[in-house]
């Protein structure tokens, strides 16, 4: 008896689980039909908590060149204020990026492989333009004093403040130990930059030998 009830119990749990699988495959689903663009490049919640995303598709409209590897794709940005709302669609012509962040001002802040944007209103502007020699962003972040942080396999760490002047720090003008670095990562109060193990807060790396410069 005590058999018996255990495999109805067992056979219970595994519908369950499988009706939970099913119901959210069913919820992936829906969002796939309901998003502007098949594919999501990156998503994040704004300080109204409402969910933003970029998305892309293949851009039918324009012809391949045949000598060309690539497709053009054609990106959206837009964003939900629920989980279960509709998408509104904000820029339906949005800049290639591959990650976005909020200031603390809740402005959208965009990040390419070169270049990083600041949008207001229905205006993108470019803040930084890496030249073609000088590697790629692979990181941002903001800091509790509103700085935006970039990097990757550049030749230094980037900084932007509320006023959007860009200082770039490298080994040669600071503490800094290399160009390259493996993380960027927007903790409570601070950006902490990995580089080589090495896992410190920008301002503990800036400041290591003794002169500090304004960060």
């Amino acid at each position: 008896m005590k058999t018996l009830k255990f495999w109805n119990v067992f056979v219970i749990i595994i519908v369950s689980i499988s009706c939970e699988k099913e119901i959210e495959s069913n919820r992936q689903s829906d969002l796939s039909a309901e998003m502007p663009g098949k594919h999501i490049e990156d998503m994040e919640i704004d300080y109204n908590n409402d969910f933003y995303f970029v998305t892309t598709e293949i851009d039918a409209s324009i012809d391949k060149p045949m000598w060309s590897s690539s497709f053009p794709m054609k990106c959206y940005l837009s964003k939900k204020t629920s989980e279960f709302g509709e998408f509104e669609i904000l820029d339906n012509d949005f800049v290639g990026v591959d990650e976005i962040i909020f200031d603390k001002n809740n402005n959208l802040w965009a990040r390419s492989s070169k270049t990083i944007f600041l949008r207001k209103g229905q205006t993108n502007t470019k803040v930084i333009e890496l030249s073609s020699d000088d590697g790629q962003f692979k990181f941002f972040a903001v800091d509790s004093e509103n700085n935006i942080w970039a990097g990757g396999s550049t030749h230094g760490l980037y900084k932007i403040d509320s006023e959007l002047n860009v200082k770039l720090f490298t080994p040669e003008n600071s503490s800094l130990p290399g160009s390259y670095m493996t993380t960027l990562n927007e903790g409570k109060n601070t950006v902490t930059y990995d580089y080589s193990n090495v896992n410190k807060t920008i301002h503990e790396i800036l400041c290591s030998k003794g002169s500090c410069p304004i960060v």
